[in-house]
């Protein structure tokens, strides 16, 4: 039995695009709150990063809701879970694994200067894979 398409709530759009201009403000503002602590504008810049945090936790309450939102009605079982394990491994885990990856290489091709080896690397990218350090902006 396929579950019937639930109704849109329209002011969730809304609230998502709230977070998506926060989250767009504290990554527009933190190089500035780092660099400029003697400038004037420094209160400006860091006042807005401060305030802007908000986004984050509401886009996992978002998510958190539209799930229930989505899966309240569905009878539990085997195949539900695995559709949506399988959901999130395709599009949470593996662009997360290939972005890890890129970021990597790209670290290696314009940061490193020791010699390379296969275990050596293998070693550091399961590492920064499995802690979210693969980038600043993947943990």
């Amino acid at each position: 039995m396929k579950p019937r398409n639930k109704e849109k709530i329209p002011e969730l759009q809304l609230v998502r695009a709230m977070a998506i201009l926060a989250v767009l403000m504290v990554h527009a503002t933190s190089y500035a709150t780092v660099q400029l602590t003697h400038s004037s504008l420094y209160v400006v810049y860091n006042a807005l990063n401060v305030l802007m945090k908000y986004g984050t936790p509401v886009f996992i309450t978002l998510s958190s809701m539209v799930l229930f939102y989505n899966y309240k009605d569905r009878p539990m079982g085997r195949q539900l879970l695995r559709h949506f394990y399988r959901q999130r491994l395709l599009y949470i885990l593996l662009p997360y694994v290939m972005f890890s990856l890129f970021y990597f290489i790209l670290s290696l091709i314009t940061s490193s200067t020791e010699p390379w080896s296969i275990t050596s690397l293998a070693e550091s990218f399961a590492l920064k894979l499995i802690t979210g350090k693969a980038y600043t902006h993947l943990y």
